[in-house]
C-alpha cells in the first residue's frame, strides 16, 4: 500500500527542516505488536460506500498489517510528545486486559486515556489510507490542545470471544447518509464528500467501536443504541462512574461481523 505524502505535519502543522521529513508514526505501539504475536496478521477491511440507497458496496481488502506500518503524518515533536504520552497513558492497564487479565473496573480517569488512544489510532490509521478522509483537522488540534475529545465522537467496547477479530481492523467510510441530507455539503455524485467513519476493533480480547463525524445525529444513534443494549461506554461520558467490566458482553465473531456489517447497526434499533 502506498501511504499519502506530506509535507507537513498533520496535526500542529509543522514543516521539516529542509532535508529532513517527518517521523514514523506506529499506527499501533510496538508492545501491543508483541503482545499478539501469536494470532494471525489481520487484512485490514475498507468498506467504502458511495451510494447509501443501494445495497452494494465496494469492498477493499488491504494485504498489510495495520499493526506493523508506519506512515510518516507527524513531527517529532508531535510523535514524541502529547502523541507519546496518549500511549504511555493506557499501558499499565492496557497490557494486562490484551493479555485477558482484565481488572473489574476502569476508572474514570483510565476511560479518558483509553478513549483517546482509541480516537488517536483512528486519526493515525485514516491519515496513512489513500481513501477519503473523515475526520477533520479542528478534531486532531483539539485532542492536541486538550487532551480531550470534542463532540461527534462515540466509543463503546465490550469482550471479544471470538478468534477472527483477535488482530483486525475494520473501516467503514460514509458519504453523506439520509440523516444529513440537509447538511450542503459540497462534493459531486464521482467525487462524494465524506463526513462520518465507523472504525470496529478487534484487539486480543478487547472488541471497541469508534464512530465519528460531522453529523452529530449519527454519532448520537451509536451513542443511545449502544447505551440501549448495555455495551461499554467510553466516550461520550455524562457522569464519573467507573465502568464495571464484569457486565461488558463476551462478543462471537459473528455478532463482531454483524456490528461491522455494511449498513450502521444503530440506526435501526
Amino acid at each position: 500500500m502506498k501511504f499519502p505524502t506530506f509535507t507537513r505535519c498533520q496535526f500542529c502543522g509543522a514543516i521539516p527542516a529542509e532535508g529532513e521529513k517527518l517521523s514514523r508514526t506506529h499506527i499501533w505501539p510496538k508492545w501491543l505488536n508483541t503482545t499478539l504475536e501469536h494470532h494471525p496478521s489481520c487484512d485490514v477491511e475498507c468498506i467504502d460506500r458511495p451510494d447509501f440507497s443501494k445495497i452494494t458496496k465496494t469492498r477493499k481488502t488491504r494485504h498489510q498489517d495495520i499493526f506493523t506500518i508506519q506512515p510518516r503524518i507527524a513531527c517529532i515533536q508531535c510523535n514524541g510528545g502529547w502523541m507519546n504520552n496518549i500511549e504511555q497513558g493506557v499501558l499499565d492497564f492496557l497490557k494486562p486486559i490484551i493479555s485477558n487479565d482484565w481488572p473489574q473496573f476502569l476508572t474514570p480517569e483510565q476511560i479518558r486515556k483509553l478513549s483517546l488512544w482509541l480516537a488517536l489510532i483512528c486519526m493515525n490509521a485514516e491519515l496513512a489510507s489513500p481513501l477519503y478522509n473523515t475526520i477533520t483537522q479542528a478534531d486532531r488540534d483539539y485532542i492536541r490542545n486538550k487532551e480531550d475529545l470534542p463532540r461527534g465522537w462515540s466509543i463503546i467496547v465490550a469482550k471479544n470471544h471470538g478468534s477472527y477479530w483477535r488482530k483486525r481492523r475494520g473501516y467503514h467510510n460514509y458519504p453523506a447518509l439520509p440523516l444529513s441530507i440537509n447538511r450542503r455539503l459540497s462534493g459531486t455524485v464521482d467525487n462524494p464528500t465524506y463526513d462520518k467513519q465507523i472504525t470496529t476493533f478487534g484487539i486480543g480480547p478487547l472488541f471497541a467501536q469508534v464512530v465519528s463525524g460531522q453529523d452529530f445525529n449519527f454519532v448520537a444513534h451509536h451513542f443511545f443504541a449502544a447505551q440501549k443494549f448495555g455495551f461499554g461506554i467510553l466516550f461520550p461520558r455524562h457522569d464519573s462512574s467507573p465502568l464495571d467490566t464484569t457486565q461488558l458482553h463476551n462478543l462471537s465473531d459473528h455478532q463482531i461481523n454483524d456490528l461491522n456489517s455494511q449498513i450502521p447497526w444503530f440506526l435501526h434499533v
